[in-house]
C-alpha cells in the first residue's frame, strides 16, 4: 500500500511536470505563430493599399489622357485595353484584400482554438494538483493509522 502510494505519487509529479511543461510549449507556439501571422496580415495589407493606390492612379490617369487625346482607332483602342487591363488588376487585389480579411478570422479562429486548449491543459493541471493534495493527505492519514497499528501492537 505504502509502494503503491510512492508509485502515485512519482507518476502524478511526472504527468504533472509534462503537463506544465507542454502548456508552456503550447502557450509559446501560440504566441509566436499569432506574432508572425499578424505581421504578415500587416503586411499583406499594407501592400495592397500601395497596390489599390497605384493602380487608382494609373486608371485615372490612363482615362485622363483618354479623354483628352484625339488619336487614331488603334492607340485609343490601346489606351481602352490598358484602361480595361488596370481595372481588372484593381478588382484582382479588391479580391485579395476580401481573402486577406478572410485569412485574419481564420486566424483569430485559430488562436482562440489554441487558448481554448492551453486552457483545458490549464484545468488539468490544476485537476492533478488537487489530486495530488488528496493523494497526500490520504497518505498522511494512511501513515497515522500504520503508526496507530504498530503502536497497537507494539503495546499487546
Amino acid at each position: 500500500s505504502q509502494k503503491q502510494l510512492e508509485e502515485l505519487r512519482v507518476q502524478l509529479g511526472s504527468q504533472q511536470h509534462d503537463s506544465t511543461a507542454q502548456v508552456e510549449q503550447l502557450t509559446e507556439k501560440l504566441q509566436l505563430q499569432t506574432q508572425a501571422s499578424e505581421k504578415q496580415v500587416k503586411q499583406l495589407k499594407e501592400q495592397l493599399r500601395g497596390q489599390e493606390v497605384f493602380f487608382r492612379q494609373q486608371l485615372e490617369e490612363l482615362e485622363s489622357k483618354l479623354g483628352q487625346k484625339q488619336s487614331t482607332p488603334s492607340k485609343l483602342l490601346d489606351q481602352e485595353h490598358s484602361v480595361e487591363q488596370l481595372r481588372a488588376e484593381l478588382e484582382e487585389a479588391q479580391h485579395n484584400s476580401t481573402s486577406i480579411s478572410s485569412a485574419t478570422t481564420d486566424l483569430r479562429r485559430i488562436n482562440s482554438d489554441f487558448q481554448t486548449r492551453v486552457a483545458s491543459l490549464t484545468e488539468k493541471l490544476t485537476s492533478m494538483n488537487e489530486l495530488k493534495q488528496v493523494m497526500k493527505e490520504k497518505n498522511k492519514q494512511m501513515e497515522e493509522k500504520l503508526a496507530d497499528l504498530l503502536t497497537a501492537s507494539a503495546q499487546k
